[in-house]
């Protein structure tokens, strides 16, 4: 794309864990590929932007502090770059209204590998396909780790605090399930019997 030599750039990359950053190779791989296009399309890099943050929202830190700095640059920034539009934004409203933001400023927001023309007509409706779409796969997944959770729960398998009356474990097959405390867990069985007697009622026992 010959029309990008000699353009300035801000790049961003994000994961979404802290877990990604530490030990995974997200990061390094989504800073070759950014680095590369830049060295191939002959955009200088002005600085670089990594978090480790979810993208349903844009209260993060770094891009944060990268708004801050297009805001004060402003007339020297061509684009901000991230690798896809996922990296950027999961919230499709959100990311609209910071890619305006951005275009009000004349920086313009773009994803190397799904690369949209600023001046195709179809160019709003595709970033807004591709900013739905990961909105989409996000809502997906929090709903898969939902689900998980229930499951586990159901099986005992607490990932926070145990409840009063049980452990921390392991099953034999070295996944968590918690374990009865010796000590509280008889007291805790005793409670409950007394309970559904209807001898006490809920507000005595938590008093």
């Amino acid at each position: 794309m010959e029309h990008l030599k000699g353009k300035t750039a801000l790049t961003y990359r994000r994961v979404s864990t802290t877990d990604q950053k530490l030990h995974g190779n997200s990061l390094n791989s989504q800073r070759r590929r950014l680095n590369t296009f830049c060295d191939n399309n002959g955009i200088v890099v002005l600085r670089e932007f990594e978090e480790d943050c979810s993208a349903k929202n844009f209260e993060r830190p770094v891009i944060q502090e990268l708004i801050k700095f297009a805001k004060s640059n402003k007339n020297k920034i061509d684009y901000i770059l991230v690798t896809d539009w996922d990296r950027f934004s999961r919230n499709t409203f959100k990311g609209l209204e910071a890619i305006n933001l951005m275009l009000g400023m004349g920086i313009e927001v773009n994803a190397i590998e799904e690369w949209q023309d600023p001046d195709s007509p179809s160019n709003v409706f595709m970033r807004v396909i591709h900013l739905a779409m990961s909105e989409q796969e996000n809502a997906h997944k929090s709903n898969r780790v939902k689900h998980g959770m229930r499951q586990g729960l159901k099986e005992g398998r607490y990932n926070g605090k145990q409840p009063i009356g049980y452990l921390p474990g392991r099953d034999k097959e070295d996944r968590v399930l918690m374990q009865p405390d010796k000590l509280k867990g008889p007291l805790i069985t005793q409670l409950f019997n007394v309970f559904s007697n209807g001898l006490i009622n809920q507000n005595q026992i938590l008093n």
